[in-house]
């Protein structure tokens, strides 16, 4: 029986950091009406949005695309936000922001995002490393 409670144990805390699924990416200029308005809700930086941020990076010249996934199962969706291009993107990969609850939880990395998975508490790196939400206040 100690044996079974152990296993099970590992098996439910491993089975936490592994992806819950895979992004699904679809370039901005595809991405529904109803995304983008909750990405213009969805806090970022100093008083500016996911939204604004990606205005931007177009400006700048970057593509941006946009995956929307509940990764933690408590029916809200999360938004991934990933930019390619040479404003976006250096040797360590690209740009890749994660939002869950309008913002208040992000995922902001660097790196590979072909190889980047979701997990339920963020994401998982290229390098197998997972990458905690972190709590943002907002100013």
């Amino acid at each position: 029986m100690k044996h079974y409670l152990i296993g099970l144990y590992l098996l439910l805390t491993l089975s936490s950091f592994y992806p819950v699924a895979s992004f699904k990416w679809v370039k901005w200029k595809n991405v529904s009406t109803a995304t983008k308005a909750a990405l213009k809700k969805t806090k970022y930086l100093a008083g500016a949005t996911a939204y604004d941020d990606i205005i931007e990076q177009i400006e700048e010249g970057c593509e941006v695309e946009v995956a929307t996934l509940d990764m933690d199962g408590d029916g809200k969706m999360e938004y991934a936000v990933a930019s390619y291009g040479r404003f976006c993107c250096g040797s360590a990969g690209c740009s890749l922001n994660v939002f869950s609850q309008n913002g208040k939880k992000q995922v902001n990395l660097t790196d590979y995002i072909e190889s980047v998975k979701p997990s339920k508490y963020g994401v998982i790196s290229s390098a197998g490393i997972l990458i905690k939400f972190k709590n943002v206040t907002s100013k």
